[in-house]
């Protein structure tokens, strides 16, 4: 099973995931993208600034293959 990392950015601040997720396929790290950044954006949207959020999904080569932006 392929392994998906999924980097986080917030307002220009990165945290880089170095663990990964193992996942079936891109369509199910698209899911988790999405899911994970909407999570997110519940939490940091509480102190009413607004920023632009980002999950970026890699693959295991670091191949960038998708971007979620909120």
């Amino acid at each position: 099973m392929p392994r998906f990392f999924f980097d986080f950015a917030d307002a220009g601040a990165t945290y880089p995931d170095t663990e990964g997720t193992e996942l079936p396929n891109v369509e199910a790290a698209k899911a988790e993208a999405a899911t994970a950044l909407a999570e997110i954006v519940r939490d940091r949207s509480r102190d009413g600034i607004y920023r632009e959020l980002v999950v970026t999904v890699r693959s295991e080569i670091g191949e960038i293959l998708l971007q979620v932006v909120a």
